[in-house]
């Protein structure tokens, strides 16, 4: 399985957050998220992503324990949780080159790849200042694609 998630549970002090959240995805399968504001969706990836700490319950990640091996798990994980964190001031290939420093089997083969992928490679030499609101969400996307 590609994500494994049994009974996660996050709970903040006001009550409020996700619990006794179970699903399992395979290789090529997508799951949706839905629901109204306040459900615990957002917290349940933040949970997955270790952004918190969960409550309970377990999360793997390729079979890896994420709560336990964090950083070997997200080795084989990206994210875009709500709005990316951008430079604006930068192109869309600086972002994504400055975030593949973080990655040893990163090149500019790779940045070159999600540039495409997200369909960005014809706007990569602009500032991210100058996107629209899809196109900064699909920069985002590349980034969490990037490793």
């Amino acid at each position: 399985m590609v994500l494994e998630l049994e009974n996660l549970t996050k709970l903040y002090k006001n009550g409020r957050g996700a619990e006794g959240i179970s699903f399992a995805l395979a290789p090529g399968e997508v799951l949706g998220l839905l629901g109204p504001n306040g459900s615990g969706k957002t917290t349940t990836m933040k949970a997955v992503t270790g952004l918190v700490q969960p409550t309970g319950g377990s999360v793997r990640i390729f079979g890896i324990d994420a709560i336990v091996h964090h950083e070997q798990a997200m080795k084989h994980a990206g994210c875009l949780i709500e709005s990316p964190a951008l430079y604006e001031h930068m192109t869309a290939r600086q972002n994504l080159k400055l975030a593949a420093r973080y990655y040893d089997t990163v090149d500019n083969a790779r940045v070159d790849e999600v540039l495409r992928l997200v369909e960005m490679e014809k706007y990569h030499k602009d500032k991210v200042v100058s996107y629209s609101l899809g196109m900064r969400q699909r920069l985002g996307l590349a980034l969490a694609l990037l490793s």
